[in-house]
């Protein structure tokens, strides 16, 4: 599936074929096709799009390993397509991950864990400009 074409479905439909990749990746006998899902989805990090399809993997009902991938391109866009966002997204951004810490706060560890780690890189593109008190910030926001 190309990346071109997989943006014209529906978002529902995209989180289906992206789950599909990772049940490849993770769990299929042949290596090759291990990496050609590794390698689409390397691509679909890369993309504008993927921002939405993040969060959208990021929902507790699914299962692991989409929450983990989420997270990771939540990860990856913060990284490497922080100016891609306007100020007000940006800003929206660190809200809406501090809100979904506290989601993840019951559920499992390793998307915890992952998701501070998108704080972190959060809070190193954002200070001084959107988020000059990230610390004061955060310990309100969880006490």
């Amino acid at each position: 599936v190309s990346t071109q074409s997989t943006w014209g479905s529906s978002r529902m439909e995209l989180v289906g074929i992206v789950e599909r990749a990772l049940a490849t990746l993770y769990t299929h006998p042949d290596p090759a096709q291990k990496k050609a899902a590794e390698k689409w989805l390397s691509a679909v990090r890369a993309v504008p799009e993927a921002w939405d399809l993040g969060w959208l993997l990021l929902q507790p009902d699914r299962c692991l390993e989409s929450q983990f991938f989420g997270a990771n391109v939540i990860l990856t866009k913060i990284t490497t397509g922080w100016k891609e966002l306007s100020l007000d997204q940006q800003t929206s951004l660190k809200d809406q991950l501090l809100a979904r810490i506290a989601v993840a706060a019951v559920g499992p560890r390793i998307i915890l864990t992952r998701l501070c780690i998108v704080l972190s890189a959060l809070s190193l593109q954002a200070i001084p400009t959107v988020w000059a008190n990230v610390i004061q910030t955060v310990f309100a926001y969880f006490d």
